[in-house]
């Protein structure tokens, strides 16, 4: 939720449409996301505060909940596998510190190794510069533009191998 107040921009899901989740809702979803081999959400914690300060979570293409979230072919091929990239979030204060990086390196990481896949790919809205140049310092280059009519926004799909 944090995540979402702060940085609601960055993100394809509204804060109205979090809040209504419950309790249970919430721990389903952590849940969904940590099937190994399957979905990841890779996190960063403030031991001080002992909350989480980032995170990052991606899913093998059979999880996904529509088929939006698909990579454009090419360069991924019919046969290839591939994970998506989504809820990259890290704290304002935290920023600036190669969290973010961390993070990617974690899910490029997961993606190789745990998930057996051939691509990573991700959603950004096209106005977020900065998530742009993260994930293109990380390897990841635009391949597709998607627009989503029920948010008025565009995003852009950006992709890397995973070697």
């Amino acid at each position: 939720m944090r995540a979402l107040r702060e940085a609601g921009h960055a993100f394809l899901e509204t804060v109205d449409e979090a809040a209504r989740l419950d309790a249970g809702a919430w721990e389903a979803r952590i849940g969904r996301y940590s099937r190994n081999g399957r979905q990841v959400l890779a996190v960063a914690e403030d031991q001080t505060r002992g909350q989480w300060v980032a995170m990052a979570g991606a899913f093998v293409d059979s999880e996904r909940d529509s088929d939006e979230f698909d990579l454009p072919d090419p360069p991924v091929t019919e046969g290839d596998r591939w994970a998506m990239v989504w809820g990259m979030y890290v704290e304002a204060c935290h920023r600036g510190r190669g969290v973010a990086d961390a993070l990617c390196a974690e899910l490029y990481r997961w993606a190789g190794e745990d998930a057996g896949v051939d691509w990573l790919g991700l959603h950004v809205r096209d106005s977020n510069t900065a998530a742009i140049a993260l994930y293109r310092r990380n390897g990841f280059e635009v391949v597709a533009r998607h627009s989503d009519p029920r948010l008025e926004v565009t995003s852009l799909v950006l992709i890397r191998p995973v070697t």
